[in-house]
């Protein structure tokens, strides 16, 4: 998943929903820079498991989250409570929460809604400019968001 975040991420692992946090290497040949910054380095079974407390100790102020699979489990209509709770939380920790999906139907921009955030729809995931629209209505820099998602 490209992310505008050039120090830290949250992404999902393939197969079940696992919540990853990796660091981009520096120092190592360009290859090695290149694959080291789309390989997380922490996982967690669940976007609740993600401290939003220590995001932002490390400065992070925006959390782009994907919605199918991530914010809303697979094949249901609503996050669960604890998700929701999330969303909550990353709120009173001062980190920003924002959605960014592919999907353009009025259901995502309800969820999004309900939960008290803006919504991103037609992404077009894993190009870039859908994180760039984020960020833009974050308010924030790239260097202070954090991607949280499924791929």
């Amino acid at each position: 998943m490209i992310k505008p975040c050039p120090d830290c991420r949250w992404e999902v692992g393939p197969g079940a929903p696992r919540f990853a946090w990796g660091a981009r290497s520096l120092g190592r040949s360009a290859v090695k820079a290149v694959l080291g910054f789309f390989r997380p380095t922490k996982y967690a079974t669940r976007i609740s498991q993600i401290d939003p407390a220590e995001l932002r100790g490390r400065g992070i102020r925006g959390a782009i989250c994907d919605l199918d699979n991530t914010l809303v489990g697979f094949r249901t209509l609503e996050p669960l409570e604890e998700d929701a709770a999330w969303v909550r939380r990353a709120h009173d920790a001062g980190v920003a929460v924002a959605v960014l999906t592919n999907n353009s139907t009025p259901w995502a921009a309800e969820v999004a809604k309900n939960l008290g955030v803006p919504c991103i729809p037609r992404a077009r995931k894993p190009l870039p400019h859908g994180f760039r629209r984020a960020v833009k209505v974050l308010e924030l820099k790239p260097e202070e968001c954090v991607v949280i998602g499924d791929q």
